[in-house]
């Protein structure tokens, strides 16, 4: 059997969830908003079952980049933020302000950044990633 015949099964399914039953998003189509949240609560499933970083899309603020053209302007999401918790080792509030400060925010994004940041919902749902708190100051540490 060729490898283009092995899945061949699984058109008439990406069919239904893609072009029947999905939406369309801008030049994308996707799954519909119910087959959307089981396959990413699958994912978040296996992923912390196996340790495996993940984040979800909780934080709608925090994922929704402003785009303006062709995505030359737009908010910070919360990948930016991932990544560079991942590389500096840890985040910190001052280095997360100074990224969005990179960026063409405002100051209602700047306090609600902040205050996700320090309760504890800007990685909510997240897995790879754990809120600490170190002489006071809230740090988020990659735990992979």
């Amino acid at each position: 059997m060729a490898a283009s015949e092995k899945y061949s099964y699984l058109i008439p399914l990406y069919e239904r969830m893609y072009f029947e039953e999905g939406r369309k998003l801008g030049a994308r189509i996707t799954t519909s908003d119910r087959d959307h949240y089981l396959l990413e609560k699958r994912v978040s499933e296996l992923c912390n079952k196996y340790g495996i970083g993940y984040w979800a899309f909780t934080n709608p603020q925090f994922n929704t980049a402003v785009i303006g053209g062709a995505y030359r302007l737009r908010y910070p999401i919360l990948l930016d933020y991932w990544e560079l918790a991942r590389e500096k080792g840890e985040l910190r509030l001052k280095d997360a302000i100074q990224l969005a400060s990179s960026f063409p925010v405002d100051r209602r994004y700047l306090s609600a950044l902040r205050e996700y940041f320090l309760d504890g919902r800007l990685f909510e749902g997240v897995h790879g990633i754990e809120r600490t708190v170190e002489n006071g100051e809230v740090v988020y540490v990659p735990s992979n």
